[in-house]
């Protein structure tokens, strides 16, 4: 099921964080992106992330004092908003694939019984979105809410660089019934 943006409470906080990342992405970057297809696949598949403010600092996602020191006024605005746990920006390079996957291994496809819901949302209109099997174009700057257990994806099939906004965001920060 996607939702509509507009459910998330602080939806109206999301020009903000756009503006702030689209600053930060002006810069070079790279040193504090984790390379998502040599962590999981052992290959890289042109998918980065930049982790700005998780939940579960591990040996997985090691912290960066640089990115605070250069992004801290973009990790203060997302923690003033409701229920935001975890806060990345992916970054998908030209003729990429993000592939099909769910966001808790543990967990079936379509379990609904998670804590979160992921907004997603494109800086630019570059690529597209896979949800539920669907591509979904992606459209610059309008928030994408599903829950992390629908199959998902990405597909940049541009010369461009997709960037994305990534959010986890409690459940309890949206003003429908949980699935």
């Amino acid at each position: 099921m996607i939702l509509p943006p507009e459910s998330y409470v602080d939806n109206h906080k999301i020009p903000k964080l756009v503006e702030y990342v689209e600053e930060l992405m002006k810069h070079d970057v790279s040193d504090f992106w984790v390379d998502i297809g040599e962590k999981n696949v052992g290959t890289s598949i042109n998918w980065k992330s930049i982790i700005v403010n998780p939940y579960d600092i591990d040996a997985y996602y090691t912290f960066n004092q640089g990115l605070e020191d250069i992004a801290k006024h973009i990790m203060d605005h997302a923690k003033i908003m409701k229920g935001v746990e975890r806060f990345a920006i992916n970054v998908l390079f030209k003729a990429s694939l993000i592939p099909i996957h769910v966001d808790d291994d543990t967990r079936p496809e379509y379990d609904n019984t998670g804590r979160c819901y992921n907004i997603l949302i494109p800086l630019y209109d570059h690529g597209y979105s896979i949800v539920d099997y669907k591509l979904i174009k992606n459209k610059a700057r309008v928030p994408l809410v599903f829950d992390g257990q629908l199959p998902h994806g990405g597909m940049n099939d541009t010369l461009e660089t997709r960037i994305t906004i990534f959010l986890n965001v409690n459940k309890e920060a949206f003003n429908v019934a949980p699935e």
